[in-house]
């Protein structure tokens, strides 16, 4: 993701959801850090974020304290292991 250093993304989107759009990335190779945001607080719905490959979680409502924590742990971290990292759930 050519000037990109990390995408923050809501689960609902008009047209689709943002899982298929994580899968969808992460398959066109899209390595950076992708926090999604979610009202969806349980297990089966943070199992599906895992299993699309998103690098965090956010839960709605969004604290503007723990945005900026999220973003700067993700953002710390130089080169792609970051889009590894899964500590924000």
């Amino acid at each position: 993701c050519k000037g990109c250093d990390i995408i923050i993304c809501d689960d609902t989107f008009e047209t689709g959801s943002g899982t298929e759009f994580i899968s969808k990335a992460r398959e066109s190779g899209v390595r950076c850090p992708i926090i999604i945001m979610s009202a969806d607080r349980s297990p089966e719905g943070r199992a599906r974020l895992r299993a699309a490959n998103a690098s965090g979680f956010l839960e709605k409502p969004i604290v503007a304290d723990l945005l900026l924590r999220a973003m700067a742990e993700f953002l710390v971290v130089p080169g792609e292991n970051a889009a590894d990292m899964m500590s924000i759930w």
